[in-house]
């Protein structure tokens, strides 16, 4: 259904460039103290998506605090993840389309499209149909913010920032993009690997 819909070259792009930005990380010299800075952004970034978006704000499957929500919230935005309320409402929409021809990121289009494209060939109008399922995650006002590429990115660009002038070109590469490279590709491959027929289910 949505497999030959029109290409988001710009989100495509940013997705193929932060992997990339990865791939060259493994490609420096790798430093013994950027491993902890790593396993911090990899699991903050991981929990954040795992249990935050998904467990939590998606399924509501528990309750926590509000600071701690605002941790994951922001973890999730520094990993550019995917902004909380369109998230949750993808999500949603998944499950009432689990794995038909209608599902965002049916197994049925191939391994490729369930992976990453789907991410950039949503139809238009689809985002509007998707936040009918995600109206109660607005009440938190930054996911309301996040929702706006300008203010989500900000917290992904101090880290950046952060990581660059404290450790150089090499240490934000492997501190932020790295992790983010292993936390992108395990997430989609829920998606793709663990929905394809043909890998079993």
């Amino acid at each position: 259904m949505f497999k030959h819909d029109k290409l988001n070259l710009y989100l495509f792009i940013a997705l193929v460039g932060l992997q990339v930005l990865g791939v060259i990380g493994l490609c420096t010299q790798f430093q013994w103290h950027y491993l902890p800075i790593m396993l911090t952004i990899y699991f903050w970034a991981g929990i954040s998506t795992t249990l935050y978006l998904h467990r939590y704000l998606t399924h509501r499957g528990f309750e926590m605090p509000g600071w701690l929500r605002f941790f994951f919230a922001t973890g999730s935005a520094i990993a550019l993840s995917g902004d909380p309320v369109t998230w949750v409402g993808d999500h949603r929409y998944h499950h009432l389309k689990s794995d038909t021809d209608e599902d965002i990121h049916s197994p049925l289009h191939g391994f490729p499209y369930a992976h990453m494209m789907w991410l950039v060939r949503k139809p238009p109008g689809f985002r509007d149909r998707s936040l009918r399922y995600a109206a109660d995650v607005r009440k938190f006002w930054y996911c309301r913010l996040w929702e706006r590429p300008y203010f989500y990115i900000i917290p992904h660009l101090c880290v950046a920032a952060l990581f660059y002038f404290t450790m150089g070109w090499a240490g934000l590469l492997w501190c932020l993009y790295v992790p983010m490279l292993v936390v992108y590709n395990f997430t989609w491959a829920v998606n793709s690997i663990c929905h394809m027929p043909s890998l079993g289910y």
